[in-house]
């Protein structure tokens, strides 16, 4: 590869949102029955979040630094050996290594190839990634766990959210009746979905209007009101109560089998096989997805708006390649090949336009002083131009950083620096080290 890093969201520590730094990591390069994949898009869940400050799953992941994210919907770019249901090329979505560090929320991941399917075709990257792990938690629940049945009465709190939306339409595709839990804001969108009935937690306690349950999905926890203690009431003898984020903790399993209910806490598993049978449930328009994208460098105000609750669907990293930052890769690439052999030098002159025309003009536009020129006679091959590149873009970068740049994150800066590392690894190859101020 050409290019042998990537960008990633870091953190060094754990704390609030404002640790995820995006930075530069290797790729990483798949192992036998591995794909590497060029990720699009990535999904944020609540354990990313619980995980970032020090608990989900902080204990499996060890000290920082570390990269978060498991769901992620990309395009196969190479394989390794023994992978036979895959190929180069093919789009996949898919929650590897959970609860192992997967290493979503960067541009490339790699994993055993059974670990993901083939993306639903009818769906954006952004909506796949929004899928996996919420979806493999109702599928796993319902269905695996439970072992829901048509006619059976299911109560699903917290309907609205990632997995919640995804538990009201795989009931309501196997049959059962369908209560959900959620504001009032939501109850349309969630009989649109499939909801049979819809109560309003903020001003209607559940137990006092919900009965005869099979199957209680509890996504709220203990932790709020008392939600799966509550939960026992309305549920039939040899009903089921999954108890998911909070788990299932002694006195609730305690008190489960004085009801004749079933207790039990649930933590989702990679299943590319249940993910293609969700795939063709989206494809097939039985299964909707809704999610809110936001670019890879506002990644901590994306945990922010997710720990704030009250959000519909899921939230995701978009992480797409641009056409403009792939023709930048291959004008970068001419120049310094057919530079370095003294052909057609007037190649430069693109390069130095993007310098000139985008970057340059923003950093002036921000009131930062710009120094120095781009003169052929004093840098024949190359050399400090490439270093101002570094130097002016590594400011810019910072400064949008910190201020949250709209237009720098969205247009400039992804194009800057694939330019940037493109030409570094092209000057780099095609100049001996020591000959090089690059080493």
């Amino acid at each position: 590869m050409a290019n042998d890093n990537m960008r990633a969201v870091v953190q060094h520590t754990l704390g609030d949102p404002d640790v995820l730094e995006v930075t530069r990591v290797p790729r990483p390069v798949p192992l036998p029955t591995e794909v590497l994949v060029r990720v699009h898009a990535a999904g944020i869940n609540p354990v990313d979040w619980k995980t970032r400050a020090g608990s989900g799953m902080a204990g499996v992941l060890g000290a920082p630094p570390f990269v978060l994210g498991w769901d992620v919907s990309g395009v196969i770019e190479a394989i390794g050996a023994g992978v036979t249901t895959l190929a180069v090329g093919d789009e996949v979505y898919g929650m590897p290594w959970f609860p192992r560090a997967a290493g979503g929320y960067a541009e490339y991941v790699t994993a055993p190839s059974r670990q993901f399917a083939r993306k639903p075709s009818s769906v954006t990257h952004a909506q796949a990634a929004a899928v996996p792990l919420a979806a493999l938690t109702a599928w796993q629940a319902l269905v695996d766990t439970a072992d829901l049945r048509a006619g059976q009465r299911v109560l699903v709190h917290a309907a609205a959210g990632g997995v919640g939306h995804f538990a009201v339409q795989f009931a309501k595709h196997l049959g059962a009746h369908v209560i959900a839990t959620a504001s009032a804001r939501n109850h349309s969108w969630l009989l649109e979905l499939g909801a049979d009935e819809v109560v309003d937690y903020t001003t209607t306690r559940f137990e006092d209007v919900v009965a005869a349950v099979d199957v209680v999905v509890d996504l709220v926890g203990d932790g709020q009101d008392s939600t799966s203690t509550r939960s026992l009431s309305v549920l039939r003898p040899g009903g089921v109560l999954l108890a998911i984020p909070s788990g299932a903790a002694p006195e609730l399993m305690a008190a489960g089998r004085q009801s004749d209910v079933r207790v039990t806490g649930f933590l989702v598993e990679p299943d590319g096989t249940a993910l293609s049978e969700i795939a063709r449930l989206i494809d097939a328009a039985v299964v909707h997805v809704e999610a809110k994208s936001y670019p890879l460098d506002q990644v901590a105000r994306a945990h922010r708006d997710g720990e704030a609750g009250h959000t519909r669907g899921k939230l995701v990293l978009d992480l797409t390649p641009t056409q403009a930052a792939d023709a930048d890769v291959d004008r970068t690439t001419a120049f310094y090949e057919i530079r370095r052999y003294q052909a057609h030098p007037g190649r430069r002159d693109d390069l130095v336009r993007c310098m000139e025309d985008v970057v340059l003009p923003f950093v002036r536009s921000r009131g930062m002083s710009v120094t120095g020129s781009f003169n052929d006679e004093q840098d024949p091959d190359g050399y400090l131009w490439i270093r101002r590149f570094d130097s002016e873009a590594d400011r810019v970068t910072q400064y949008a950083a910190v201020y949250e740049d709209q237009q720098w994150t969205a247009e400039i800066g992804p194009r800057v620096l694939t330019l940037m590392d493109t030409a570094k690894a092209v000057i780099t190859r095609a100049v001996p080290t020591p000959q090089s101020p690059m080493a």
